[in-house]
């Protein structure tokens, strides 16, 4: 069941051809585990039945939490090359070393294609891809 978001507020871009759209974390977070939710309607890996991200290292949830790039330590934990990934989800290998290397976020459709891959919830992925998160995190980490 989706949840409507109530409280959206958008933002016109001066020169800009498309407008921003604003909402509160919690209706964000909500709208990633809906989304999740349609992404994950079929397992990728594994027939078992387990929750999304249980079968993931502490070890390794602790490197993303740090800061290190999700996309990577997931692939690399999955023992793929980047070129294997970006082939899978048909990106450029460049395009996929932006997203790893500088933070830089891809669309929805390539961060779901991404999670399918990888057998990890896209909101784990989108938690950590987006530098905005990031630097609100350090903010109020300080």
């Amino acid at each position: 069941m989706l949840v409507k978001i109530p409280d959206v507020k958008f933002i016109h871009v001066p020169g800009g051809m498309e407008r921003l759209v604003v909402l509160s974390e919690r209706d964000y977070n909500q709208l990633l585990r809906n989304l999740d939710l349609l992404v994950r309607d079929t397992p990728v890996s594994t027939g078992q039945d387990t929750a999304p991200d249980s079968d993931i290292p502490p070890s390794l949830l602790a490197r993303i939490e740090k800061g290190e790039s999700a996309l990577k330590v997931l692939r690399n934990w999955r023992g793929m090359s980047a070129r294997e990934l970006a082939d899978m989800v048909h990106v450029t290998p460049s395009w996929l070393s932006q997203m790893e290397n500088t933070g830089r976020v891809g669309s929805v459709k390539t961060l779901c294609k991404i999670a399918k891959v990888l057998d990890v919830s896209l909101a784990l992925l989108m938690e950590h891809q987006n530098p905005m998160r990031r630097a609100m995190d350090m903010d109020t980490a300080a």
